[in-house]
C-alpha cells in the first residue's frame, strides 16, 4: 500500500478513533503526497464519502491544491450544496482558481453563494465574487438561472463608483451586498482605490460593513506608472 493510500484510510476514519492533531497532519501530508505526484482522482475517495468529517479534509486539500485542483472541478458543484456549511465554504476556493471560461455552470452556483444561510459563507463567496475575473463573471452570467442575481452579476461587469455609491445605501440587502462586492473588485483592479471600500465600511449594514472592513484590511499591490 503506498503512503497516499495509508493515509487516505486514515482520513476515512471515524473521528472516534483518531485525534483533531493526527487528522490535520494526515491532511497535510495526503496534500504533499498529491503535490508530488499521487494521482489526485484518489482524492474522490474522501470527496464522495459518507462521513462529513472525511469530505472536509478532502476539501480542505482541494482548497489547497490552487489551479491544480482543475481536473476535479466537476466536485465543486455537489460541494458547494453540502450540508456541511464548512464544505460549502472551503469549496469556493477551487470555485475561483481553478475555473475558467469554460466553467460557468460551476463559477454560478459559486456565485449564489452570496445568499447562503450561514453568515460566513456568504462572507466567502463575496469575496469570491470580488476575485473573478472577467471572463469568469462572464462565463457565469450566461448559467446563473436566477432572476435576482443575474441582473446584479451582470452589472458587476460595469458598475461604475457613481452607480455603486448609489447601491451601496439601497432598501435591498442583496443590492447593497453586490454594491460592496463591486467596491472591491475596484480595490482590487485599480491598485488600492479605496474610496469605495471605506464608504461601505461606514454602512449600518453589519454584514456589508464587516465585509469592506475585512478587503480593507487586505494589501493591494499598487500599479506603478513609468
Amino acid at each position: 500500500m503506498s503512503r497516499g493510500d495509508e493515509l487516505i484510510q486514515l482520513l476515512s476514519r471515524s473521528r472516534q478513533t483518531v485525534d483533531d492533531e493526527s487528522i490535520g497532519e494526515a491532511a497535510n501530508d495526503l496534500l504533499a503526497e498529491f503535490l508530488t505526484g499521487y494521482p489526485l482522482q484518489r482524492l474522490r475517495v474522501l470527496l464522495h464519502s459518507a462521513d462529513p468529517d472525511a469530505v472536509k479534509s478532502g476539501v480542505f486539500i482541494l482548497s489547497e491544491l490552487g489551479a491544480g485542483a482543475a481536473p476535479l472541478v466537476d466536485e465543486v458543484p455537489r460541494l458547494l450544496h453540502h450540508q456541511v456549511r464548512w464544505v460549502r465554504g472551503f469549496a469556493l476556493d477551487p470555485a475561483l482558481v481553478a475555473t475558467g471560461p469554460d466553467d460557468g455552470e460551476v463559477i454560478a452556483q459559486a456565485v449564489a453563494l452570496v445568499r447562503d444561510p450561514d453568515a460566513g459563507v456568504r462572507w466567502k463567496a463575496m469575496r469570491t465574487l470580488a476575485r473573478l475575473s472577467e471572463d469568469q463573471r462572464a462565463a457565469a452570467d450566461q448559467h446563473l438561472r436566477d432572476d435576482e442575481l443575474q441582473p446584479l452579476l451582470a452589472w458587476l461587469g460595469s458598475a461604475d463608483a457613481a452607480a455603486i455609491t448609489v447601491r451601496l445605501v439601497d432598501d435591498d440587502e442583496l443590492t447593497r451586498r453586490f454594491a460592496g462586492i463591486a467596491a472591491a473588485r475596484v480595490n482590487l483592479t485599480n491598485g488600492g482605490d479605496r474610496a469605495l471600500l471605506e464608504l461601505a465600511a461606514t454602512s449600518p449594514d453589519e454584514e456589508l460593513a464587516s465585509f469592506a472592513e475585512s478587503e480593507l484590511r487586505i494589501p493591494v499591490r499598487r500599479r506603478h506608472h513609468r
